[in-house]
């Protein structure tokens, strides 16, 4: 028999559904939808960190080469003007600099200036030789003070500003020695360091080893560095040695 209501109607409510039951389920819908909220919020974060902090990418692999160096072709190369002189594997191609008009500051007061880059795909390498201008004169003791002071200094934030004059030389783990160019003293560093091959376009970082000869005379300086590939760095060495060892440096103001 349905029980009769306060004014006297009939109610088919079971027992114990007073109104506490749907107070209740509406608050534990309220829960699940705040757990999902929360669930979901989550997910986005985690997504947005992903995006903004990608796995470093694996540097590219290349196959070891078998060259015989003997066998290979060098050819003398000159700046006449700049009193420049050496000798390189002709599977390298020379590409001039633009001088004064690429010139980049460098730190302690240095302007750099590209004058030839020597590039290869077979084996992957650079060879670079970069001019230096000092605002004074330098003794050869502070021009081997200037590469040594800033190792390990972050690279410039602003674009433009001057770049430690140590990382011309490569990346990191270097070993120094004093070295000839000719009747030149020179200083030798070895350094390796992850780098991106130096055409338009490339993206991947590869890991390469370097090897360069610093001579300085007054305000002058100029740097010869021969990169290359650190899985082709063995077979390479051969020919980067003799660019390295037939490098010639005669001032025009000392001629």
């Amino acid at each position: 028999m349905d029980r009769q209501t306060a004014n006297g109607t009939a109610s088919n409510a079971a027992p114990g559904m007073d109104g506490r039951w749907p107070r209740r389920l509406r608050l534990t819908a309220r829960i699940l939808f705040a757990a999902a909220l929360v669930s979901m919020g989550w997910v986005i974060y985690q997504r947005r960190q992903t995006q903004q902090a990608p796995l470093p990418p694996t540097p590219l692999r290349v196959a070891p080469l078998a060259l015989d160096w003997n066998r290979e072709i060098f050819q003398p190369w000159a700046s006449v003007e700049d009193g420049i002189a050496l000798e390189y594997p002709a599977r390298f191609e020379p590409v001039r600099g633009f001088g004064r008009f690429t010139s980049r500051k460098v730190a302690g007061g240095l302007v750099e200036e590209d004058l030839v880059a020597f590039r290869s795909m077979a084996p992957r390498g650079v060879i670079v030789v970069a001019l230096y201008r000092a605002p004074r004169p330098l003794t050869w003791d502070e021009w081997q003070k200037l590469v040594l002071a800033d190792r390990g200094a972050p690279p410039p934030a602003k674009p433009g500003a001057p770049t430690p004059f140590a990382a011309e030389f490569g990346g990191s783990d270097y070993i120094d020695r004093l070295a000839t160019a000719g009747d030149r003293p020179a200083l030798a560093v070895q350094a390796r360091g992850a780098v991106k091959y130096p055409i338009r376009g490339s993206e991947t970082m590869e890991l390469w080893q370097f090897e360069s000869r610093l001579v300085a005379q007054g305000a002058r300086a100029v740097r010869i560095t021969a990169g290359i590939h650190s899985d082709q760095a063995a077979s390479a060495r051969p020919a980067l040695q003799r660019t390295l060892n037939s490098f010639r440096w005669k001032p025009p103001s000392s001629r």
